[in-house]
């Protein structure tokens, strides 16, 4: 099987990795996942590998999602990496200007089912729309 693309998730709920990456299998198997379940490790990841795409989750201890956003969107070879704020908290209008701000391609509300995966993974990887 050969990787199509790679995404870099940020989070950290474990359990919310073992489901992105289930539904993720299921979209489509050749869309490769890495995990890091904090910002410092994401950004010790992204010296070494530029993922296609990266979701990261909002709500994290120690740099939230906005902040994380901030310090990939620093560096110069990921800058182009698109990247949205994946969060299960609704965003205020603030929130979401900032994002979009720092380069944030979409706000995006974590799935609560395979079907709604399906469709974000559609959105994202097909549609490449934002919504913002």
């Amino acid at each position: 099987m050969k990787i199509s693309k790679t995404v870099l998730l940020i989070d950290d709920d474990e359990d919310e990795h073992v489901w992105f990456k289930e539904a993720l299998d299921i979209y489509d198997n050749t869309i490769a996942c890495l995990s890091a379940y904090n910002c410092s490790q994401a950004l010790h990841i992204l010296k070494e590998t530029h993922p296609d795409f990266i979701f990261s989750d909002f709500n994290m201890p120690g740099f939230n999602g906005l902040e994380c956003l901030q310090r990939i969107k620093c560096i110069p070879a990921l800058k182009d990496i698109p990247v949205y704020i994946y969060s299960a908290s609704k965003a205020t209008k603030e929130e979401r200007s900032k994002a979009l701000e720092l380069g944030a391609e979409e706000w995006l509300y974590k799935p609560a089912n395979l079907n709604e995966y399906k469709l974000l993974f559609k959105k994202v990887f097909e549609n490449k729309s934002s919504s913002f």
